[in-house]
């Protein structure tokens, strides 16, 4: 009976009334920062902020799904896709500046 009590409890604790801001931080070679925005970590979110050292923003980046960058270059992106199995494998993705 005490672990059914344990879960009701459970179940009436209010959620978290603020999120985080951002999920991830990156640095690309030019010395821009990248900001991920926040998703839950069963849906991470897509979505980028790109800023210049002064912090002015320079774009928003959209990446493919289940995709983790691990170098951002001049015209590039590394990164490891996943799969819906969970396989990992290494991606390239050409990146267009303006």
């Amino acid at each position: 009976e005490s672990k059914l009590n344990a879960r009701n409890d459970y179940k009436v604790i209010p959620p978290n009334a603020r999120t985080p801001e951002f999920a991830a931080l990156k640095i690309d070679d030019l010395g821009n920062v990248w900001v991920r925005q926040y998703g839950p970590p069963w849906d991470p979110s897509q979505n980028w902020d790109v800023y210049d050292i002064a912090g002015k923003s320079l774009a928003r980046v959209r990446m493919p799904a289940r995709f983790e960058p691990m170098h951002i270059g001049r015209d590039f992106v590394l990164g490891i896709a996943k799969d819906e199995l969970d396989v990992e494998r290494i991606e390239l993705y050409p990146l267009r500046r303006s």
